[in-house]
């Protein structure tokens, strides 16, 4: 590279890096391109864990997100359904947050069309819980009295199929906290005996590694290239086929690309003209 070049490119107006971005992003999302991918060792061990979830327990999903982080946690949600439902495995779906389950209901509702999923007897909807420590503590103590009332009909947990035999912690296999912040902590802090893994957005999950080496959470699967590793071993089982997060993935990984390929022709074009200069 030459340093009048070099310069040319030093010179150059962002913008036209904005342009470049976009157009490569775009095209990249409206192209059929499947990126090569290798599902994470976490994003593994969480499929395994569902997997194995006995038919006579249940799993807890607390989906607490809201529009601002659709962008990655309703792929995780579908994939994570599309493999409870289809291995016809209970649960209850639970939230933290404000429009947690009007927002997971856009997910829930055609999932429960496709499976044919019986509301008592295959799942149900539980309630917003404001007080995320206070709810896990009491769901630590007594989680049917936690539960309490269902969040459609309101009734008593205890009321429907699907609850009759779950009588204490021991019926419940699995906790899922699906979340754009740190509703994870909760349930490390006062639910130890139980495994909890953890679908949080791609800037949330550095925070939970540390809980993840300790041993305190089973499993992280990790904003859109979790929910990517979770439709490719979802397909790969055939129980599911490519969704979002593969629609995702393409464009995501185009930008990062582009990004890593101009700071590294920025940084050689700085060098060159520093040794143009002496």
């Amino acid at each position: 590279m030459s340093p009048r070049i070099a310069q040319k490119l030093l010179d150059l107006d962002r913008r036209w890096l904005y342009l470049l971005l976009f157009l490569v992003v775009t095209i990249s999302h409206l192209l059929p391109i499947k990126t090569p991918a290798v599902p994470l060792p976490w994003s593994q061990k969480a499929w395994d864990a569902v997997e194995a979830v006995p038919d006579d327990k249940i799993i807890i999903i607390n989906s607490s997100w809201g529009l601002g982080s659709r962008g990655e946690n309703m792929p995780q949600l579908t994939a994570l359904l599309t493999h409870v439902m289809a291995k016809r495995k209970k649960f209850v779906l639970a939230t933290f947050y404000p429009t947690g389950l009007p927002v997971a209901q856009s997910v829930l509702g055609p999932k429960v069309a496709e499976y044919g999923y019986r509301y008592g007897e295959d799942y149900l909807t539980g309630k917003y819980s404001p007080q995320a420590d206070n709810f896990v503590k009491a769901f630590a103590a007594n989680p049917i009295e936690a539960l309490g009332n269902d969040g459609v009909q309101k009734r008593s947990m205890t009321s429907f199929p699907m609850m009759q035999n779950i009588k204490s912690l021991d019926d419940i296999a699995l906790v899922i906290e699906v979340s754009a912040s740190g509703f994870h902590e909760p349930w490390i802090r006062y639910l130890p005996q139980k495994p909890v893994i953890f679908f949080p957005t791609s800037i949330m999950a550095p925070e939970a590694l540390p809980y993840l080496d300790a041993g305190q959470l089973e499993a992280i699967v990790w904003g859109v290239k979790g929910a990517y590793d979770y439709e490719l071993l979802n397909e790969k089982a055939g129980i599911g086929r490519l969704g979002i997060g593969s629609r995702y993935a393409a464009p995501l990984s185009a930008g990062i690309g582009l990004m890593v390929l101009a700071v590294v022709i920025g940084n050689i074009a700085a060098v060159v003209v520093k040794r143009g200069e002496k």
